[in-house]
């Protein structure tokens, strides 16, 4: 004998619900902190600017330490003297275009074989 459910979604929105966060505390923490960065001189940041100072304050805060006493490793020195850490940048950026091209031409290419 087959057994029917008599609330067939309330399983799944229960499930749904125990998803959801308690608290948005760790959110408004962190929305807190982009104030704190995001100022009126300093509203044209480039989102991936903004989150790297978030992540390096972070960073910073896990060693226990501030801004002022934090002490930059040897290698991370040498990385930025040597321009390496630019490089990373330029390299990144110019395989992150590169993939956006490669997209442009597979979406045209795809187009075109289909009103074929």
């Amino acid at each position: 004998m087959a057994i029917t459910q008599k609330f067939k979604l309330l399983p799944d929105f229960m499930c749904s619900l125990l998803a959801l966060p308690h608290s948005s505390a760790c959110v408004e923490r962190i929305f807190s902190q982009l104030n704190i960065i995001k100022t009126k001189r300093t509203n044209k940041l480039h989102v991936s600017t903004v989150a790297n100072r978030l992540l390096a304050k972070q960073a910073i805060a896990r060693q226990g330490a501030t801004c002022c006493q934090w002490e930059p490793s040897a290698s991370l020195i040498r990385n930025v003297v040597d321009g390496q850490c630019h490089k990373r940048y330029l390299a990144r950026e110019a395989a992150r275009k590169q993939k956006e091209v490669t997209t442009m031409y597979c979406d045209d290419a795809d187009l075109s074989s289909e009103e074929e």
